[in-house]
């Protein structure tokens, strides 16, 4: 097993706020970035789509496993868009969003979000939260945010959202599983 470090240096102000984090190579072998994406691979994660509208009215939507819940006084999670997605984009437009989190038999849904458009026309997001954003109407839950603040995050955005309401589904379904780059369950079953 190899291993591979970044040293950093981070820097604080006298009231804790970050004022530097620079990083160098150590003295070590530096790594890819598709290796370490390899690494953030073997965390088993769910899987979620965010969905937003821009006030022109555009739908969008993206697939992510970067979601986690921060707090719950005030109610606030977190989720991470690379710098150019246009769902980020719809998001800081309208100021709203919804986290859509999948079930185990929704992985068309998942790949469409990433990329790979399901090809029968039908719209994907056909429902709607209390406040109007769009969601999908069978996922196990949509969290639906108000933007709260979008932060730097390397080639990514931070975004922390505050719940405004959610739903649930009322049958019981396994979520759907995304690990070492395939979807699955919990008893290891890929596909």
């Amino acid at each position: 097993m190899g291993s591979y470090f970044l040293e950093s240096e981070i820097a604080f102000d006298a009231d804790g706020r970050l004022i530097d984090a620079g990083y160098h190579d150590a003295d070590t072998k530096a790594f890819e970035p598709r290796d370490l994406r390899g690494v953030f691979g073997t965390f088993a994660t769910g899987v979620t789509v965010v969905s937003a509208m821009s006030v022109s009215g555009e739908v969008s939507g993206a697939t992510a496993n970067s979601f986690t819940s921060v707090s719950l006084d005030p109610p606030l999670v977190l989720v991470c868009f690379a710098r150019d997605s246009r769902t980020l984009s719809a998001m800081r437009n309208s100021g709203r969003f919804a986290i859509q989190i999948l079930a185990k038999g929704q992985e068309d849904v998942a790949w469409h979000f990433a990329g790979r458009p399901m090809t029968d026309g039908a719209p994907v997001l056909s429902g709607e939260t209390e406040r109007g954003v769009p969601c999908l109407e069978d996922a196990l839950c949509v969290v639906d945010c108000d933007l709260s603040q979008v932060l730097p995050g390397g080639d990514h955005r931070i975004v922390l959202g505050e719940v405004k309401g959610f739903q649930m589904s009322q049958t019981h379904v396994e979520p759907l599983v995304f690990h070492r780059g395939k979807f699955g369950d919990f008893q290891g079953n890929e596909s």
